[in-house]
């Protein structure tokens, strides 16, 4: 198959589609108001610590960290989102 027909059958393919990064998530908790802040915590990777879990309103304060760190976001305790294994239930 040609790369052009391989490509017009991901775009016409509506049940496929790409996975949302971090920075997407972090701002749809932000400005949709359906979403407690309160109820997430945010997942990052810290260089020298490891991965730490903090919630999400305390994330929002630390701008040091880029979005790449980011690893999951758990909502009341759940998982709704993360990197390594592409889950993404929001």
């Amino acid at each position: 198959m040609s790369k052009k027909k391989r490509k017009e059958s991901f775009s016409n393919d509506k049940s496929f589609s790409k996975f949302k990064g971090a920075d997407h998530i972090f701002n749809r908790i932000m400005w949709d108001k359906t979403f407690n802040k309160s109820e997430f915590v945010v997942g990052y990777e810290d260089r020298f610590l490891g991965i730490m879990e903090i919630p999400y309103e305390e994330f929002e304060l630390k701008t040091d960290i880029p979005s790449h760190r980011i690893k999951f976001f758990k909502k009341n305790g759940e998982l709704v989102w993360d990197r390594a294994t592409k889950v993404n239930k929001l």
